[in-house]
């Protein structure tokens, strides 16, 4: 005799798929915005406060991709140093 569980096995497993594609296109949407969004201007601060993260926390995840998809770094405009005058 099978127990609840035991019963409910293939439609567990197929929830537990469909969760992990669904946190998939989550993770690749948040993504898109972070880097849209600092590539428009947001500061590391506000996409970290949007996503409950530090600035550093947001900055260590996403720095990468904004500069990849900026092409260089410099193209970000929060990437230029200030030059000591």
């Amino acid at each position: 005799m099978l127990t609840e569980f035991e019963s409910r096995r293939p439609a567990l497993l197929a929830g537990l798929r469909v969760a992990a594609s669904a946190r998939a296109a989550l993770d690749a949407a948040e993504s898109e915005l972070a880097i849209a969004a600092r590539l428009a201007g947001c500061t590391w601060t506000e996409l970290g406060v949007q996503l409950g993260l530090s600035r550093q926390g947001v900055r260590k995840r996403y720095r990468a991709a904004v500069h990849a998809r900026a092409g260089a770094d410099d193209a970000d405009p929060f990437f230029q140093r200030r030059s000591r005058a």
